[in-house]
């Protein structure tokens, strides 16, 4: 998460992720030691700027209205395009690994356009108001975080727990890279962070209603390009304009293809270990309320790293919840995310995975998707 797409580092504290994540309502649970993190609850909603109302589709809205950041996170207490509290943050990105500027504001190859440039669905949303839902996982530590996108298209991620704060603006992009946008802020302490180029392509495929991505922390920024990158803190998030419940299918399939974007980390030291990103292909069986499918993982040097599987995956109402595996040692995980746009025409999510009692795996990993029929 903190290098270029994902890896913290002098010359890039990236994370390849994607999108914001939601306040109010539902919160995710505390993520378990050696489980990636626990699953979060689907919910976790946050509204756009200017709106009170309107938590469809499971959590509740939040209080406070405008897309700008509470100076003091109060959990609970968001609005316009915010998430649940969930995993804490700062801003963050990558930056051009020939013209490092550690927690430099510009920089990245190529330069990344405004976050709201396009006119996509959730673009239009967030820009006017209207109300766009995140989620996000607490933080590896245990931390309650959300995030938020106002009007002007500026990420704040804030750490509930901890009562900070840090805003992403198109002054802290470094980078668009495969359809991920990546941010950074600060550079002792620094936060990276990732989200998907909103109503743009990423990885191939077009996401008209759906934010997904992975923020990173580090205490200080490595002082070399090859220095080991030790994360302080990890987390990810989704978020969109869901599907109505009531719209939801209730029987026949759907395909979807989608990207993902994830880091690996040693277990007990935090150590970054694979900045990863891959494509997901999923398929939702509405008659029988299953989502299955997996989710081909590659290293940022384009070596192939594995293969994640959903397992047993229930789909309730317009979200799902399940259990997650790698074929690398990875036995104990959990997903969950949401359907969004006006028919269930894509899907985010997030995950978290680890090695648990029966598996072989000394790392954890965490990581965010989306994808579309």
């Amino acid at each position: 998460m903190l290098r270029t797409p994902l890896t913290l580092t002098a010359v890039a504290l990236m994370l390849t992720l994607g999108a914001c994540s939601g306040g109010g309502g539902d919160r995710p649970s505390t993520p378990a030691a050696g489980n990636g993190g626990s699953d979060a609850d689907n919910g976790g909603d946050t509204i756009k700027p200017g709106n009170n109302s309107g938590a469809s589709n499971g959590g509740n809205t939040g209080g406070s209205t405008g897309g700008t950041t509470n100076p003091t996170p109060v959990p609970g207490d968001n609005t316009g395009g915010t998430t649940d509290p969930a995993p804490g943050g700062n801003t963050g990105g990558g930056t051009d690994p020939a013209d490092p500027v550690p927690g430099g504001n510009t920089g990245g190859s190529p330069a990344a356009e405004p976050l709201l440039a396009g006119n996509a669905p959730i673009e239009a949303a967030l820009k006017t108001g209207e109300p766009v839902f995140f989620t996000a996982r607490d933080s590896d530590v245990g931390n309650k975080i959300k995030v938020e996108i106002d009007q002007e298209g500026t990420i704040t991620l804030t750490d509930v727990t901890a009562g900070t704060a840090t805003a992403f603006g198109q002054a802290q992009a470094l980078e668009t890279r495969d359809g991920l946008v990546s941010y950074l802020a600060g550079d002792g302490p620094a936060v990276a962070l990732d989200i998907n180029d909103l109503g743009g392509e990423v990885m191939g495929q077009q996401l008209d209603y759906t934010a997904f991505g992975v923020w990173g922390s580090t205490a200080a920024l490595p002082d070399s390009e090859d220095a080991p990158v030790v994360l302080s803190d990890v987390g990810t998030y989704y978020g969109g304009l869901r599907t109505d419940s009531a719209a939801m299918p209730t029987t026949g399939t759907a395909a979807y293809a989608g990207a993902v974007d994830a880091i690996e980390y040693d277990a007990a030291s935090r150590l970054v270990v694979n900045d990863l990103t891959g494509a997901a292909s999923l398929a939702a069986d509405f008659g029988n309320n299953k989502l299955s499918g997996s989710m081909s993982l590659v290293q940022e040097n384009g070596d192939a790293w594995g293969t994640l599987k959903l397992g047993t995956v229930a789909i309730t109402g317009n979200g799902f919840k399940g259990g997650i595996t790698s074929n690398r040692g990875h036995k104990t995980g959990s997903v969950d995310g949401h359907f969004f746009g006006p028919n269930a025409d894509e899907i985010g999510g997030q995950f978290g995975i680890g090695a648990g009692s029966s598996g072989t795996a000394t790392t954890e990993i965490r990581g965010a998707f989306g994808a579309k029929k």
